[in-house]
């Protein structure tokens, strides 16, 4: 399904922050896991003291505040709600109850022309990437290289009328920060232990991309989105999806043809604690790039801590993210 994503008046902080090892933390380092969303903790607090001031305009609806903060707590970077359609509004909106975020870790990743996958600094990603793009601006000739970032999160939804405890949102993002020079079918997916159970019909997933002129100049039209709300693949240890990787956006209705930049996109879906015998949980991202592709669609299928692709000659798998956290009741 794709729909027509409309540009939002917002004034989000854009910040990032690197780490290796992921943990639930407490209330008072909140702040770090905020940045790592791309918000500050004074940005959230404003939010907070004024719940119903007007933050956005959505299609034909209002968004308040309130809903910015709620958003923020399942885990969704300032990008991504820039980006929010009435699809994830309407995700959000049917998550009646307070959430409230525990964990958060984010990866930069260098792919290199041989196709091999590897894990770098924050630092160092978005300064090879800022200078591969100044280098491709002037026409010097770059080498098959590209970079990454994939961001794993886990929200608590406190219930006290459910019957299953407190259900934990499992959040996956990825974003291309260059253009992949492979674009086949790629695969995201979460995976986690079995006494995790999946919450019925939760899942969602969403893939956005910028399309721009088919010319010199390279204008920026519009931001597209595509959606699906039935995994591709669950197991008792997580779900996956497959989508078409684009570099190229074909309307139907004009008979234009335009260039494709900053793909990017995540899945999100809640999570059930089996017996509470179990006093941590734990879930890994995962995305796989596909490249020569061999049959008409790949197959995925999620085990825990694996993705596993058919189909392609080729597929580069991503430095998995990692986070973990204690239940509460």
């Amino acid at each position: 399904m794709v729909k027509k994503v409309g540009l939002f008046s917002m004034v989000l902080v854009l910040l990032f922050s690197m780490t290796s090892v992921a943990s639930a933390e407490s209330h008072d380092n909140k702040a770090a896991l905020y940045e790592k969303l791309g918000f500050t903790q004074e940005y959230v607090d404003s939010l907070e003291s004024a719940p119903n001031d007007m933050a956005i305009q959505s299609s034909n609806s209002v968004k308040s505040n309130k809903d910015i903060k709620k958003a923020i707590e399942l885990g969704f970077t300032a990008q991504e709600i820039t980006d929010f359609t009435d699809t994830t509004w309407n995700y959000i909106a049917d998550i009646e109850d307070k959430t409230d975020l525990v964990s958060v870790e984010e990866k930069y990743i260098e792919i290199t022309a041989d196709g091999q996958a590897r894990e770098t600094s924050k630092e160092d990603a978005l300064k090879d990437v800022k200078l591969f793009v100044d280098e491709s601006e002037v026409g010097q000739d770059t080498e098959e290289t590209s970079w990454m970032r994939v961001l794993t999160t886990v929200s608590r939804r406190v219930n006290p009328f459910s019957p299953y405890g407190p259900i934990y949102y499992i959040k996956h993002s990825f974003e291309w920060l260059t253009e992949p020079f492979w674009n086949l079918e790629d695969a995201i997916a979460i995976s986690h232990p079995e006494y995790m159970t999946p919450f019925q019909s939760s899942e969602l997933f969403i893939y956005n991309y910028d399309i721009h002129t088919n010319d010199i100049l390279q204008r920026y039209v519009g931001t597209e989105e595509e959606y699906k709300v039935t995994a591709d693949n669950k197991t008792a240890n997580g779900m996956a999806f497959k989508f078409d990787l684009k570099n190229r956006y074909y309307n139907k209705d004009t008979g234009i043809d335009y260039v494709v930049k900053k793909n990017r996109g995540y899945m999100i879906y809640g999570t059930i604690r089996a017996s509470d015998q179990y006093k941590t949980g734990a879930a890994y991202g995962h995305y796989a790039h596909t490249e020569i592709a061999i049959t008409g669609s790949i197959g995925v299928k999620v085990s825990l801590n694996n993705l596993s692709v058919s189909g392609a000659a080729k597929v580069t798998n991503m430095t998995d993210t990692g986070v973990t956290f204690t239940y509460q009741e």
